[in-house]
């Protein structure tokens, strides 16, 4: 699975916000962003990618057509199956690329909607990779959502879980909050009820600190950069929020984390991408 310039395992994860649409589209047959979508990917020369949000993907694309698209010997690909956002009309979904040898991938519940569990090999040694969206909405929902995954989890096994866990970790709280009091008054009335909606989730959080009572390790815990929001949500803010997570059960061992930025991101989604380097021991 490792790529022959390097010893380490390159591990991708983006947002790449209502799959690539203009917004919540039923009616395009292609994604806008389709062609940057592909690009960035490519750019990673990542060994896995979770993507996180492929709106219609599922409906849109078999694994043949994205292994193709996106020149990976694996993909998978799930909508969340949650009422609440079909309801809406927006069941988003996860995607993941993969080009390990042997490589099994399985649809798991999480009681109010699905993630992707990945299994295969990192260093010869088995490893569970876990693509997560979490509820945007309610806190204690995504708490339960968690807590479901954690059935999921085989005790000793190497593990990863990562993806867009709509939370904020307690070390970027008090940054948050100060940039929300200097950047509030500025904004266009058309993004302050965004703004706001974020500002909801900081006022009950316990995700991530459940998660690291589990024993899961933040694995960009050495270089800590914010994911959101890009130029594309408004070129009035700095990147300031992080919700995009991996964590790592301790035998993970991370070589190297970044945030990846540039035009190409800034124009695709409102979330930059992210990428860990790792082994397992």
């Amino acid at each position: 699975m490792n790529s022959p310039e390097r010893q380490s395992t390159r591990f991708a994860e983006w947002n790449i916000e209502s799959g690539g649409f203009e917004g919540y589209d039923v009616t395009s047959l292609s994604p806008h962003f389709l062609p940057e979508i592909i690009e960035g990917i490519r750019s990673f020369h990542a060994d896995f990618v979770t993507l996180v949000d492929t709106f219609r993907w599922d409906s849109l694309y078999s694994q043949e057509q994205l292994q193709t698209m996106f020149k990976y010997k694996h993909a998978y690909c799930i909508n969340l199956n949650d009422d609440r956002l079909k309801k809406l009309g927006h069941n988003n979904g996860i995607t993941v690329l993969s080009n390990s040898d042997t490589v099994k991938f399985q649809t798991v519940s999480l009681g109010t909607r699905d993630a992707i569990k990945t299994s295969l090999k990192i260093d010869d040694k088995p490893v569970d990779i876990f693509s997560v969206y979490l509820d945007d909405v309610a806190e204690k929902r995504r708490m339960q959502q968690l807590a479901a995954l954690m059935q999921h989890i085989e005790p000793g096994k190497h593990t990863i879980i990562t993806g867009d866990f709509n939370s904020l970790a307690d070390r970027d709280i008090e940054y948050v909050q100060k940039t929300f009091q200097r950047i509030y008054r500025y904004l266009p009335r058309r993004l302050k009820h965004r703004v706001y909606s974020v500002e909801s989730k900081i006022a009950h959080r316990g995700t991530i600190q459940l998660i690291k009572s589990h024993g899961f390790v933040d694995m960009a815990a050495s270089n800590v950069q914010p994911i959101t929001p890009t130029k594309k949500f408004s070129r009035l803010i700095s990147p300031f929020l992080r919700f995009d997570y991996a964590f790592g059960t301790p035998n993970i061992v991370v070589a190297s984390t970044w945030v990846v930025r540039g035009d190409l991101f800034d124009r695709t989604s409102d979330h930059y991408p992210f990428i860990v380097d790792i082994n397992a021991k």
